[in-house]
């Protein structure tokens, strides 16, 4: 829980990284993709691939990190502080 903290990680919450039910129920349940209002799996795949280009950013601090979105017109966008 430390190592979440010193990113700015909210810990207060009842998820523990050491907990086996917290792992998998992260993971991504492939078998829902087809299944009515579940995200297809395309999302995931480019999902994933933004985070393969973004890996090498500087910093994973949340307070660093700015979202914008609009759900209805399907965009997204990630600031992120520049690290000193």
């Amino acid at each position: 829980m430390a190592e979440f903290r010193q990113y700015g990680w909210n810990t207060r919450g009842d998820d523990r990284p050491q907990d086996p039910d917290a792992f998998f129920g992260a993971k991504l349940r492939w078998e829902e993709r087809s299944e009515p209002g579940h995200a297809n799996s395309r999302f995931y795949r480019e999902l994933l691939a933004c985070g393969a280009i973004t890996a090498t950013l500087p910093t994973v601090r949340l307070d660093h990190v700015k979202v914008e979105f609009d759900e209805d017109q399907r965009w997204i966008i990630v600031r992120r502080a520049r690290s000193r």
